[in-house]
This record gives C-alpha cells, structure tokens and sequence, in this order.
C-alpha cells in the first residue's frame, strides 16, 4: 500500500525541473526510470493511494525555446484525504485556486474531482506514461529549435524574465509594459538613452495588452518567471506586495518628496514601498467653452448646483446634451459619490460606498438624466465611452467626465481644431464644498524573483526622472508624478498638462489595499442596474457594500 506522508516522499531536483515522487514506504524510486519520462516537463506533482486514485491534469508552460511544455499536478480527492489523514502535499484547493480545471480523464469541467476505480486505473497509468514519453520526445525536438517566445519569454538557457542574469556581457532585464504602442515611442527613445548611458545594460522592452497584464505577471510570478520590472497599475501593487511577487523598494527609493501625495500613496502599503508612481490620472470636468459661453457661462461651474444649471440650459432633450455621462461603468460615477459626501472604503476597512452621502450623488446624476433630461439614456456597455467623446467631439454634448488619456483623441474632433477651445476644471463641489475625482495611474516595480535588482531599480530612476517623465508627458499627453517636472519648461508650455495639475490636488485615492483592484468587479454591474432603473439608488449600492465587506471577509 502506498503511504503519503513526510517520511516517504522523495524529492529530487533535476537541473531547473523539481520533481516530488512518492513511494512505497521503505523503498527509493528508480530515478533512471523516472527520467526517461520527465524529459524536459517543467514539473510534476503526485500523490497516489492504493485506492483513491484523484487528478487534476491542467496546462503550465507555453511552447518555448527551452522546450518547457506542461505543468502537471496530480492531487487526491480533499474529502477522501481528510479520512486517511495521510496526505502530505499542498491541499487539491491550491491547485484548482489558480485557475486550474480538469482536461482529461473523469473528471468534469467544473473542477470536481472524481475518483477512478481500480480498473480504470491500469488503463489511465498507461495513458498517463505514454503521454509523458510523447512530450519528452516534443521536449527534445524544442530545446534545439529557434524562433520568437511569448511576451515575457524565456531566454539565457530558459529562465525568463527576473531569472535572466547573464553570465558573462551585459545584464539584460525584462521590462513588461502596459502602454499602447503608439504611446512606446517616447519610451523607446529613453530606453535607448539609458543603455547609452549605462553601456553594461541591456532592456528587452515587451508591450502586454493591459486587459491580460495583471493576470500574466501574477502566473509568472508565482512560476517563478516574472519579468525584472512591471509596470503596475495602481491597484494591482498592494495585491502583488501581500502575494509576495514585489521587492520592497524602502532602501532604494530615497527621493520620495518629489512626488505628488495621491499617485504615491498607492505605492505605500503595509509600512513598505513597491514601487515608483510613473504615470498619473484622474477624471476632470471637460467642456466646449464656446458651447458654454454661447449659453451665457462664461466660466466653467464649480458646484453642482451650477454644474445642473448649465447642464439643463444647453440640452434640448433630443440630440444636444449639456453634459454626456457614461453609466455602465461606476468608475464615473465617482464624482457624484464623493461629491455628496460619499465614500468607498476608508483606511480603517469601513465600507462607505451605501452611505446617505453616495446614496443622494447617485439619485442627483440620475435627476439629472431623467427629470431634467440633461444627458441621454446610453446604457451600450460596449460603446458608451466611444458615443460619449464622439458626441463631444462633435458638438452633441456640451460637457464631459473624462482624463488626460482621452485629450489627443479629443483634440483631433471638429469642435477642437482650436486646441484652446478645451476646457478643462475640477470636479464641480457638492453642497457641503466636497469634492473628488478617483486618481488612477501606473507604477514601476521589481518583482522579487529578479537576479538583477540593482539594475533593475537603476532603469526605474532613469524612466521616473523628471526630465523623463516630462519627455512622456509632453509626448503622450500623461500626467507626471514628480512635482519638478511640472517646472520643466515643456510642462509649463503645455497648457492641458497644467490645468490637470489643478485636479490632481482635489483627487482621491481608491482604496489602498490589496483588495481595491477587485471592486469595480461588483460595482460596475450594481450601477448598471441603477441606471437601468432596475434597482433603487439605495438597493444598489447596499448590494456593492455587501459584496465588498465579503471581499474584506467581514
């Protein structure tokens, strides 16, 4: 009988590739044997009872130079093991917790795991080793074969990214973008300056769609193949610190001063900083300033009382709008939440997303469309944001919430040949003088796995300085982090980056917790639901609390 427990499992480390046998008690394996059939798979996990004989069989690796193919992890049924109390190894949970489901054999494609009988057994033994002999053979055939790798792929003898430490020649670091392609240009040009200036350097610079990056690094990661630098997304680092995927940053960064309190309070978590705020954004009040001088404002509104005012007196109901509202994502509708006195979750963990405050911001924006027809009833998931800046654009609506990532686009419209014709101000302030717009962003961190962190932090100072990040603002129409770069002289010269200084100083955090990347994943179908008129303002939002104080596991 085979017993699973600490004494009999042997682990043996065969070059890169951990391999975990389990045995009859007593007796070593025959690693010889074992060999022929591991070839060149990245790993192999099993657990076997004379019995109960349970699987998952799940995709690891992508097709590489290396020749690394699979990932396989073979666990036994949780309740079965919770009887015997013999099992040693990680829990079935851990491996199904990564997204991990059934492709073969028994068992069904929700995750359950079966068991096979004795029978099926010999005849899946067979299958199992047959396949293990077949990916050797392809293994073999891969380790001598050439071409591109995925994003983030393997290099120096098959260690990919934060494992790549040359022997020998340049240090060569992986860097993970999130920026559009157009946006790489100026990036590109500072990667070539600082490999100039730092001879002993190389950047391997790879563009990750942004929809796909915060999963990408994470599996990496946790592979132990995370690239040397990441760019971050400001609610993903406390998630990545907390998962242990990010090297603390406390001895390196030493110039924190510079930077503007909102985008570096997202680097900050748990007493440490992990990373170094690059990028920084938040919503504004956009607005065609000669629609509204037309309608007799000669400014912009700064309260919400005048916000209403303006709206209603440059909409006729139909086909002109005085302000454009996109309701299918909460991430707008912030202004009006924080606006009445609202809130998300507050740093000692208190919900405040269903407080009377967002509660009457959300019944105001929704006065606002329905009583005093203000903004039209756009509830296209998919093409809100386009309708929205298209009718701007166009002269359709008077008035928008968006950020400096939208003003390029925007400019090239016909309402805005005249570049000067943009306006742009604070969110208008609430009855009670609040305000606030969610700060959003992007950062440089390290992932902790990196063989070259010195280098690694030495590009992150050299993209983060304030004459680089003056080249990407002025390039790409972002905002920068560093106050002295808002006194270089093509910040100063750029008048849409200044008037966006002014809302950076009345923007507000989103929560700084590891949690705070997953809020929107409840919010956004509970405010689609408000505006749909399916739920009330109240019912809405206590179903958001409800699902975040879950998420906190209160």
């Amino acid at each position: 009988m085979y017993r699973i427990d600490r004494k009999t499992a042997h682990a043996k480390k065969i070059g890169r590739i951990a391999v975990i046998f389990l045995h009859k008690k007593g007796k070593r394996p025959n690693l010889a044997v074992c060999k022929r059939f591991l070839g060149r798979i990245v790993s192999c996990r099993m657990v076997v009872h004379a019995r109960r004989f349970c699987r998952v069989f799940h995709s690891g690796q992508s097709l590489s130079r290396s020749g690394a193919i699979v990932c396989i992890s073979l666990y036994a049924d949780p309740q079965r093991w919770s009887k015997q109390r013999q099992f040693a190894g990680r829990a079935p949970s851990a491996a199904l917790s990564t997204g991990a489901s059934p492709e073969w054999g028994r068992g069904d494609t929700s995750g359950r795991l079966t068991c096979m009988s004795g029978r099926e057994r010999g005849t899946w033994m067979k299958r199992f080793f047959s396949i293990f002999t077949a990916m050797a053979l392809v293994g073999s055939l891969l380790a001598g074969c050439g071409g591109s790798s995925e994003a983030g792929g393997l290099q120096n003898g098959g260690q990919q990214g934060g494992q790549a430490q040359q022997t020998g020649g340049p240090v060569t670091l992986t860097f993970w973008t999130t920026m559009r392609e157009t946006e790489t240009v100026a990036l590109k040009e500072l990667i070539s300056q600082f490999e100039q200036e730092n001879k002993e350097i190389k950047v391997n610079l790879e563009l990750i769609p942004f929809g796909e990056a915060q999963n990408k690094f994470r599996t990496a990661a946790q592979a132990g193949n995370g690239p040397d630098v990441i760019r971050s997304e400001v609610a993903w680092t406390p998630e990545f610190a907390k998962m242990g995927l990010l090297e603390p940053l406390d001895s390196y960064f030493k110039d924190q001063d510079d930077f503007l309190e909102a985008p570096l309070s997202y680097s900050k978590w748990n007493g440490h900083v992990w990373s170094v705020p690059e990028v920084t954004d938040a919503l504004a009040l956009l607005y065609n300033k000669r629609m509204l001088k037309e309608a007799g404002f000669n400014e912009p509104p700064r309260t919400m009382d005048e916000f209403a005012a303006a709206a209603k007196a440059l909409s006729n109901g139909k086909d002109r709008w005085g302000f454009y509202h996109r309701q299918t994502e909460a991430y707008f509708s912030l202004p009006f939440v924080w606006s009445f006195g609202g809130g998300l979750i507050d740093d000692n963990l208190q919900v405040l997303i269903n407080t009377p405050g967002a509660v009457k911001g959300i019944e105001f924006a929704l006065k606002l469309r329905d009583q005093d027809h203000a903004y039209p009833k756009d509830l296209d998931a998919a093409n809100s944001y386009q309708n929205m800046n298209e009718a701007f654009k166009k002269g359709n609506a008077a008035m928008i919430f968006n950020g400096p990532w939208a003003t390029s686009d925007i400019l090239a419209g016909e309402q805005f040949r005249d570049p000067n014709n943009l306006g742009i101000a604070p969110i208008p302030a609430g009855p009670d003088g609040q305000t606030g717009s969610p700060v959003g962003g992007h950062s440089l961190a390290i992932y902790a796995g990196s063989k070259s962190k010195e280098a690694a932090y030495k590009l992150i100072a050299f993209l983060t300085s304030r004459e680089s990040q003056a080249k990407l603002a002025s390039k790409n129409g972002t905002l920068p982090t560093r106050r002295s770069a808002y006194d270089m002289p093509e910040i100063k010269e750029n008048r849409l980056i200044s008037d966006f200084k002014a809302v950076m100083e009345s923007a507000k955090n989103r929560p700084v917790i590891p949690e705070g990347g997953q809020i929107f994943a409840s919010f956004d179908p509970e405010i689609q639901a408000i505006y749909k008129g399916e739920k009330k303002p109240q019912e809405g939002l206590d179903a958001v609390a409800g699902a975040w104080k879950a998420l906190l596991g209160q």
